[in-house]
């Protein structure tokens, strides 16, 4: 996923950088646009998932295996990748990848806003999409968080207290507590989890929440329903990477 992130970015780059009387202006403006033209086609016109994210419809990006078995899982961090990379396009000036843009935006925001999903897990490392291989998407994001937290073996997430993750109030000491316990479980060594920190390296410049960043800050200029909610949810995060040294994804909505 991050590999069609990062080509779209490169050319998008190169058609907006190139002058326009350079003989190869109008073949990268091509190339953009044919692009966002298979991408329009395949999941905004085709409907292929009502969460927002790039799918099967195209690669293989759901390969990860998760609680349901295997592929079941995507990442959202790499689709992240993609939808900033979109915004950057949108904001170069390429018409045509606002609707793109729109319907992308949904996958950041729910994580952020949708009833049922603890925005604490909103840059989770892989998000169940589908209960099992053959089952069609999710067609909420709290089907897919509660998918996505259950054992390895698809039964309750519980630590030794018995009580069950998706029952812990979001961004709540009580979560935080559960979360510190599960450590101690695992004797991992970690330091406690404090109410609100976000899954992820939350206080790292490069974890998932800092590649979520981008992502965000570019829904929310998009206008759809709770992208500046979504944007405000994650600017008040308890945890946030120092971006002093590392700046790249140190971006923020205009």
């Amino acid at each position: 996923m991050r590999g069609q992130a990062w080509a779209l970015r490169s050319l998008t780059q190169a058609a907006y950088i190139a002058p326009d009387d350079h003989p190869l202006k109008g073949y990268f403006n091509k190339i953009v646009d044919n692009n966002l033209d298979w991408y329009n086609t395949t999941f905004v016109a085709g409907n292929t998932n009502q969460l927002g994210f790039i799918d099967n419809s195209g690669f293989a990006a759901v390969a990860y295996t998760g609680p349901g078995g295997p592929k079941t899982g995507m990442s959202p961090w790499q689709d992240d990748f993609f939808t900033s990379s979109i915004g950057q396009a949108h904001e170069l000036g390429f018409t045509k990848s606002k609707t793109l843009l729109d319907w992308k935006a949904r996958f950041p925001v729910g994580r952020l806003t949708a009833p049922g999903y603890c925005w604490v897990d909103g840059a989770v490392y892989a998000l169940s999409v589908r209960a099992t291989e053959a089952s069609p998407y999710f067609t909420s994001f709290a089907q897919a968080w509660q998918a996505t937290f259950r054992a390895p073996d698809n039964s309750d997430l519980v630590n030794s207290t018995g009580q069950r993750y998706v029952d812990q109030p979001c961004a709540s000491q009580l979560q935080a507590n559960w979360r510190t316990q599960l450590e101690i479980d695992k004797r991992s060594g970690r330091t406690p989890w404090l109410a609100g920190e976000m899954t992820g390296y939350a206080s790292s410049a490069e974890g998932f929440p800092a590649n979520m960043q981008p992502a965000v800050a570019m829904a929310a200029s998009t206008g759809i329903p709770n992208a500046r909610a979504a944007w405000d949810v994650f600017a008040k995060r308890t945890i946030k990477p120092d971006y002093g040294q590392r700046p790249q994804f140190a971006i923020v909505p205009r």
